[in-house]
């Protein structure tokens, strides 16, 4: 089964707790959120983290890393797709460039993205 939650800044902090205490707890699979949880939670448990758009404005490449900062800790791999536009790949480049790192795009066949994370 796949199971998922919600949490953003319409929710009440009550609300925004009970979500992410599902999510540690394992009770949903999937956590989706806005950036309201780029900052300052720490999730051990996260292997892959979906980037449905890309951050814009002021502090956008801290606010990616941040992101994708919530996948793959405590030596554990992890995963960061992104949905990309045309005016996406400039952002990307410069990303690479930055952090000295391969954004690679990911292959069509289904299996073969499962692959990756093995």
């Amino acid at each position: 089964d796949i199971k998922a939650i919600s949490m953003h800044s319409k929710m009440t902090t009550e609300e925004r707790q009970k979500a992410l205490n599902y999510f540690r707890a394992k009770k949903v699979n999937i956590l989706i959120t806005t950036d309201l949880l780029c900052r300052g939670i720490d999730i051990n448990s996260v292997s892959m983290v979906i980037n449905f758009d890309m951050p814009y404005g002021d502090l956008s490449y801290e606010k990616y890393v941040h992101r994708i900062g919530r996948t793959g800790r405590m030596g554990k791999i992890g995963l960061a797709i992104n949905f990309v536009t045309p005016r996406d790949c400039k952002f990307l480049i410069y990303l690479e460039q930055f952090y000295d790192t391969k954004i690679q795009e990911l292959p069509l066949d289904c299996d073969e993205i499962a692959n990756i994370q093995k």
